[in-house]
């Protein structure tokens, strides 16, 4: 009994040691904008926390106001991805943006996607994704921005 304390307080502390992505109960805060060209006013499509986590994906579908298509913002969290320079780990946070024929995200319906990907660390505070498109002969430009633990 003495020995499988001993383990797993050796595996807790290994884990928070390292920094490893893992289920925390904490959550970072994005919002997702959106503008015409020509318009000199940004409008917000939506705002959600994430779950941070290992492998955790939160994912939030709008629709796209003028066009019958809809916008997918992906937030993705691992630990295998990247890895940094004098870092004893390798979490990363991907960021994605997805245009798509349907609510569905299937890959014959996506029409474009951007992904922007980068250490999840302590120094992560923000981090941004920008998509540039015509939809229904507009000009758009969507960016989802999210700050850690807002």
């Amino acid at each position: 009994m003495k020995k499988l304390r001993i383990v797993i307080i050796f595996g807790l502390l290994s884990s928070a040691v390292l920094g490893q992505i893992g289920p925390s109960g904490m959550s970072d805060q994005c919002e997702v904008s959106w503008a015409e060209r020509g318009s000199k006013r940004v409008q917000t499509l939506g705002k959600f926390k994430t779950d941070v986590g290992e492998e955790q994906s939160t994912t939030r579908i709008y629709r796209i106001p003028k066009t019958k298509f809809f916008l997918a913002a992906n937030v993705f969290y691992t630990d295998e991805s990247l890895a940094s320079p004098g870092v004893n780990f390798e979490d990363s946070i991907s960021l994605q943006l997805i245009v798509s024929k349907t609510r569905k995200l299937r890959p014959k319906d996506n029409l474009v996607n951007v992904e922007a990907e980068q250490p999840y660390h302590g120094t992560f505070t923000v981090g941004r994704v920008t998509l540039r498109t015509t939809l229904s002969r507009r000009f758009y430009g969507f960016v989802m921005e999210c700050n850690r633990g807002r």
